[in-house]
């Protein structure tokens, strides 16, 4: 192995610290503030959580999983529906929740 190929490899595995890293602290933070509670027990949870979450995370960036690709043609289908969607949810939620009007 080169001494080019060496330092390509370092680098590669600096920007995977790096980048594992960062997931790492972007987890922990998420789950300290969702949760919202600062004891040593959240504090644990927390970092093996953001351990797991950010192990995972790099692997499908290292792997390149992600393949979602959304389509054009499917934006003008959930748009036609989507301004009728919180009138439906209020109608049928208001109907189960409210007792029935008497005349």
């Amino acid at each position: 192995m080169g001494q080019e190929e060496k330092d390509a490899e370092s680098g590669q595995d600096r920007l995977k610290a790096r980048l594992w890293i960062a997931w790492w602290v972007a987890f922990f933070v998420s789950y300290m503030l969702l949760v919202g509670v600062w004891v040593a027990e959240e504090f644990v949870a927390a970092a093996i959580a953001a351990a797991v979450s950010a192990t995972v995370a790099e692997v499908v960036r290292v792997q390149d999983i992600r393949r979602f690709r959304p389509r054009l043609r499917w934006v003008p289908a959930r748009l036609s529906s989507a301004p009728l969607d919180p009138v439906r949810l209020r109608s049928r939620l208001s109907s189960a929740v409210a007792p029935p009007r008497e005349a």
